[in-house]
């Protein structure tokens, strides 16, 4: 357990009293017995605290920074379409990113736009001063009209704040040093970061990881980041795509940690998580009719379709530790997603 007084958790040093209303212990070596308890089952680790906690010291660190620099840390969002997910998300993005203090372009296209409308805006924030870093919101509606690869292509690499430009993905995976990473999986580790969860067994010995799903936004860079120098884990890892029959791989396989991006609602049930499961992260995002609707109520209740995971819920009780959806590798994606554009920020302006 690392005995420092402070914690870099994506590039931002924070101290132990900061973090202390959020891990279960603040002592290290009271923490470190917690997670070692061979009674804990099902510990949620609360993505919402760890973002909010990352967008206040962003706050701190954007007054820093429009002193220097007379600029605000600015973000970007290209959107096209009235999907209710994107739209939610696209809220969600642009709320935080306030409170981090940052200021917001965003540009939301409705149905009728073309690839070349979405083109030009990708020029104009490539060329602006104010903006450091953006992303466009996927899917773009309606998606029959665009060629993402392309659009991607078109980013300049010094802005794009997902990590999704060919350049940025050679960097992420070629060394250990890369500075970017994509959103999902970079905030889930700050999440664990932030918990002082160490991704190997007590004895230093190697922990063994499932990742079911592929995609170049989760499942794979998953796999480089557990497997970075950089990040001080001990994991070997296996990679499954959808011609796998994950289940049957889960639970023959005597792994420590399950991992699943695969967008399946409630897909996996207990029967299909080993008994060696310490570590479940579902980073599944999956809307479905909610059982307990009512037309005008409030709350839950009011919601005609809910978010649940890959995991069903009763599967959690299967692991020590749960990176939950939702509530987990969500909120830890828009974090991850302020941080990148942080770092963007400074490097343009050269922030120290």
């Amino acid at each position: 357990m690392n005995q420092n007084n402070s914690i870099n958790i994506g590039g931002l040093e924070f101290s132990l009293d900061e973090l202390a209303h959020i891990r279960p212990e603040k002592d290290l070596n009271k923490l470190e017995q917690f997670y070692q308890d061979p009674t804990l089952k099902n510990f949620k680790l609360k993505g919402n605290k760890v973002r909010d906690l990352i967008v206040s010291k962003l706050n701190q660190s954007s007054d820093q920074f429009e002193k220097q620099t007379g600029k605000r840390p600015g973000l970007g969002i290209i959107q096209s379409g009235d999907l209710l997910q994107s739209n939610t998300y696209v809220k969600i993005k642009e709320k935080k990113a306030v409170e981090a203090g940052f200021n917001v372009f965003k540009a939301k296209f409705k149905d009728c736009v073309d690839q070349k409308m979405i083109e030009d805006k990708i020029i104009e924030f490539n060329n602006s001063d104010l903006v450091h870093g953006f992303i466009i919101q996927l899917p773009l509606i309606p998606q029959e009209k665009f060629n993402i690869g392309e659009l991607i292509k078109q980013i300049d690499p010094t802005k794009d704040a997902d990590c999704f430009h060919p350049y940025n993905v050679g960097l992420f995976y070629s060394g250990d040093g890369y500075a970017l990473a994509p959103a999902t999986p970079q905030g889930t580790l700050m999440i664990l970061q932030a918990y002082g969860i160490h991704l190997e067994h007590e004895d230093k010995t190697i922990y063994s990881a499932a990742i079911s799903g592929r995609s170049d936004i989760a499942g794979k860079p998953f796999g480089r980041i557990i497997e970075a120098k950089q990040n001080n884990y001990n994991v070997d890892y296996h990679l499954m795509n959808s011609r796998t029959d994950t289940k049957k791989f889960f639970k023959t396989g005597s792994y420590n940690i399950l991992i699943s991006a695969i967008g399946k609602a409630n897909y996996y049930r207990p029967e299909d998580v080993p008994q060696t499961t310490k570590i479940i992260i579902d980073v599944g995002v999956n809307f479905i009719k909610n059982p307990n609707y009512v037309a005008g109520a409030k709350g839950k209740k009011g919601r005609e379709f809910i978010q649940v995971g890959d995991f069903h819920k009763t599967a959690y009780e299967k692991a020590k530790i749960v990176v939950p959806s939702p509530g987990g590798s969500g909120p830890g994606t828009v974090a991850a997603l302020l941080v990148n554009t942080w770092k963007l920020a400074c490097k343009k302006e050269n922030f120290l």
